[in-house]
This record gives structure tokens, sequence and C-alpha cells, in this order.
């Protein structure tokens, strides 16, 4: 079953600190944890709200859906005032698939395969699914990611000191003339955002205590995905994968720390959203992974009478046949067929390739 986590920080004058009670309740104390599609509740009102430390909570919403998208109520009490915040989150599973290999048995009409053309099939899947994520630069499969930013580190360049406001803080800090308000992510499209933090010194989360509780940053306060679309249930998406922020992102490299959920739905893959449609990445999976597993097997059972490719001619007399030799060529070359990597062109995150 698939997951999310949710957690919430509380500052008083920079200060860490406890709140009275927190807990998941929307405003109108209906629901908890409720899905966006059809509202039924996953989790009622009242329910706990865990504290990791001292102004630091966390919760853990289990047994979902993957891929479906849930509202998430929370009720902060603190200083005698109530709060009410509702957020958004994609449960994932980790496991979602590009193609699998029984559509693949299925494209090839093997009903009962022996459990040698299982292997290769299974083998064929992971070797398509690689070719397709190594083309477009990133995992398409709905997941949740880890990633630091910025990949490069600009301190060389030009330098500049810039006052940064948020809220009642002010800090002078010194960037480079590369320094841009928008942060590229890899995979998209970015469904959420879970945490993200920005540690000055946080070293590729190598330091002790980096990416503390205190480094993390909140959306809709002190950033914001690049929201330019909306799935099939409503629900923003962000297709460019740019995080926009008040003043300027750190141009130290892996200074920021993203944890974000992207990427498409199974749904989605297979042309199940009338929205968001991503059946172009299932198709060429499918085809190249049906096109994998067609050349091991025609070079296991070729002595048994599989072809290799297409006949051209047949003839009964003292038996014999020609087969089409580009059949064959297609069958035989390697890496993305020509004819497949058309397709994949819209889908390739060119913002992060050429900023990475």
């Amino acid at each position: 079953m698939a997951s999310f986590d949710v957690r919430r920080t509380w500052e008083v004058d920079g200060v860490l600190t406890d709140l009275t009670s927190i807990v998941l309740r929307d405003k109108t104390g209906v629901f908890g944890v409720k899905r966006a599609d059809t509202g039924a509740a996953a989790y009622p009102a009242g329910t706990p709200f865990p504290r990791l430390s001292a102004g630091v909570y966390e919760f853990t919403a289990t047994g979902l859906v993957s891929g479906i998208v849930y509202i998430v109520g929370t009720e902060i009490v603190h200083g005698g005032q109530t709060y009410h915040f509702e957020t958004t989150h994609v449960a994932t599973d980790d496991t979602t698939p590009i193609v699998t290999a029984d559509e693949v048995l299925a494209e090839l009409g093997m009903s009962s395969p022996t459990a040698v053309e299982s292997a290769v099939v299974a083998n064929a899947v992971i070797k398509a699914q690689g070719a397709v994520r190594a083309f477009i630069g990133y995992d398409p499969a709905l997941a949740q990611r880890t990633e630091f930013h910025p990949q490069q580190n600009f301190q060389a360049q030009i330098s500049r000191g810039i006052w940064e406001v948020m809220e009642q803080r002010a800090v002078l800090r010194m960037v480079s003339e590369s320094a841009t308000n928008e942060l590229q992510l890899r995979h998209i499209p970015v469904r959420s955002v879970a945490h993200l933090y920005v540690d000055y010194d946080g070293r590729s989360g190598t330091r002790p205590g980096a990416f503390g509780a205190g480094t993390e940053r909140i959306e809709g306060q002190d950033y914001w995905p690049n929201y330019d679309a909306w799935d099939g249930a409503g629900n923003k998406v962000c297709t460019d994968g740019i995080l926009r922020t008040i003043g300027l992102w750190p141009t130290t490299a892996n200074t920021i720390k993203a944890i974000y959920t992207a990427g498409y739905s199974a749904a989605e893959l297979r042309g199940g959203d009338p929205v968001l449609n991503a059946t172009p990445i299932w198709e060429v999976a499918l085809v190249e992974a049906v096109r994998r597993a067609r050349r091991v097997l025609s070079m296991q059972y070729g002595s048994l009478g599989l072809p290799a490719g297409l006949k051209q001619s047949e003839s009964i007399g003292e038996y014999s046949y020609n087969l089409e030799q580009r059949s064959i060529a297609s069958l035989m070359q390697g890496g993305i067929a020509q004819e497949n990597i058309a397709a994949l062109q819209p889908f390739v995150n060119y913002g992060y390739a050429l900023g990475s």
C-alpha cells in the first residue's frame, strides 16, 4: 500500500517551540485526511500528530492508494489561538513500473510462458525502462524523490551582496551573478513537495545536524512550485519542475534538499487521465520491451525454426523462405529505435539537462 509523510514545524522568534496541541482536523471538523477525488475519509478528525522534537511534528499516512491525491487538514493550537491548514499530498509506494511483464507477454501472445521465457521478458522490461529513463533524463513513474541542489557550484563567478527578507527576518548574503529565483528539479511533473530545506552549510547532508528542522522552508510562504496545469481530478501539477522563491536560491552546490513527489500514475501512463496523458512513454517502453524480448527469443529459438524477422516470401517445393531485412535490422539494433525517439521528445526535461 502507498503512503506519504506530513511534517509541521513551529517557530517563535526564530526558535523551534512546542505547540499546545496539533491534530489532523480540517476547519469544519469533518475529516483528518480524505481523498481529493471522492472525498472518502482516510483518517478521521482528531487523529494525533506525533511530536519528533521541540516544535517539530510529523505524521505518516499509510494504507493509501498509490497515485491518489489526498487532502490533509491540520489544526494547530498555540498561544490561545487556533490555526487550520490544508495541504495536498500524493500517495506513492515507489513500486509503480512504467510497463509490466504481463503487458509484454500479452503483446507477444504468450499466454502460458515457460520459466525461461518469463525470465527473458522480465529482463527485457528492465532494459526497456532503463533506456526510456536514460533518454528523457528521469524516471517518469510516480514516486517520492530526494535531491540536493544546485548541482553546480556558482560561487566562483562574480558575486554581489543582496538583502533577503522573509517575514520579519533580513539577511545579507553574497551571491553570484548567476543566482536566480528558479530551482529546476529533475523529475517531472511535480505533484507535491513534502519538505524543502535550505542550509548554507549543508554539505550534501554529510555534516551532523545538516538540514535540520530550523532550515525547512514553507510552501506558499518561502517558495512555490510553478503550478501550470491540473490533472483529471483537478489537482495542481507543476509540469516543468520549477520551484520559485522570494529572493534568490543559494549558489553553493548541494545547499538545498528537496523531498517531493513527481511522475505519472499508472493510469496517466496508460491514457486513463483525460488531461494528463503520458501514454507515449508507456507505448515506447512496451514496444522497446517487446523488441528486446523478441530479439533474445529469436536468437535462442532460431535453430528450431523461429524466424528473426518478417517473412518476405515463401515457397513449398523444397521449402525455403526469405526474411525482410529491415525488420531484422530493427529487431537487432541497440538503444531506442529511431521511430520511438520522436514520441519521447515532449517528455524530456531539457531544463534540468541544461541547468545541471
